[in-house]
């Protein structure tokens, strides 16, 4: 997590996981990322994921993600700054 964390910073990347740490804000401030995207999306479904994302990128633009915590599900999203 540290390792990804670190990389995402140094080149301005979005992190888009399934792993729970990330949601964690003291552990990753959002404010130091280009943007965290958590995806709670039970079970993974490839199709699920990408019509959620497309979802969350229409309503979102880049810029607007970086400093954020976005928690994507199946219904829509939440932000969390």
């Amino acid at each position: 997590d540290k390792q990804i964390s670190e990389i995402a910073k140094s080149e301005a990347r979005i992190i888009l996981t399934f792993d729970k740490h990330f949601i964690n804000r003291r552990l990753f401030p959002p404010k130091e990322y280009f943007g965290i995207i958590f995806l709670d999306i039970h079970p993974p479904i490839i199709d699920t994921i990408f019509s959620s994302l497309s979802k969350l990128f229409k309503k979102v633009k880049p810029l607007e993600l970086k400093g954020k915590l976005f928690i994507l599900s199946r219904l829509g999203f939440r932000i969390k700054g």
